[in-house]
């Protein structure tokens, strides 16, 4: 299977491309930074989603090395927390601009290569599950998030002409160096609003993850699917 992966310098994104090159898949992976991963069956390249010219070599890379994409993963994207009157206008747009319009770039090019890609394929989209709560201090990034979620749902029409499924994957505080630096008391309201009261860790991500790419969600597109236990 051959995966483009965004975001896999560090966090859930390394996580993930880890797994998958152990797996045995070849993974494209890219950051803004260098890599943070050696491995025989893996391939980074240190861009931003927001250039385009760089997202378009990316993919004519993958054409030509594996003259296919089965998978992509979008999992590039920044987190903020701060009161709205407290935010400045260029947090607003980097975090959109993380968070959606490079995921539009990369998904764009993407599905040009998958669409003459034959057999299956399938769209991940991360998200997160502070889009269905209303906490004060994540305002901008809750609203990013939800229109990547909306962006799901939309293209989830458009693209099953090309028989490309597209769904999103919604994570709670993820275990992460991000999340250690959180002051406990956040994360503690956060976790207790989750029905299964616990940091998510990487097996309660894969698991899901591996099914919304696989042929067991074969006849679910569109579709958010939010780990905890969130209502």
């Amino acid at each position: 299977m051959i995966i483009l992966l965004t975001g896999t310098r560090k966090g859930v994104g390394k996580d993930v491309a880890l797994y998958f090159l152990q797996r045995g898949d070849q993974v494209v992976g890219c950051s803004r930074g260098e890599s943070s991963i050696e491995h025989e069956g893996y391939t980074h390249f240190c861009l931003d989603l927001n250039d385009a010219r760089a997202v378009r070599q990316m993919i004519k890379h993958i054409r030509l090395a594996h003259g296919r994409l089965d998978v992509l993963i979008n999992n590039a994207g920044e987190a903020n927390m701060a009161p709205f009157l407290l935010t400045p206008e260029e947090t607003v747009q980097g975090l959109f601009a993380s968070n959606v319009f490079g995921l539009i770039n990369v998904t764009r090019e993407a599905v040009k290569l998958m669409q003459k890609t034959e057999g299956a394929k399938a769209i991940v989209n991360l998200s997160t599950v502070a889009t269905r709560w209303a906490i004060p201090g994540q305002s901008i990034y809750a609203a990013s998030k939800a229109a990547v979620e909306q962006l799901t749902r939309t293209l989830s029409k458009e693209l099953m002409a090309f028989n490309v499924r597209i769904n999103t994957l919604a994570l709670p505080l993820y275990r992460s160096s991000m999340t250690r630096t959180l002051p406990q008391e956040i994360r503690q309201k956060m976790i207790e609003r989750q029905a299964i009261a616990r940091l998510c860790v990487f097996t309660d991500v894969i698991g899901p993850l591996e099914f919304l790419i696989g042929e067991q969600s074969a006849f679910i597109t569109g579709e958010t699917l939010s780990l905890g236990g969130v209502q």
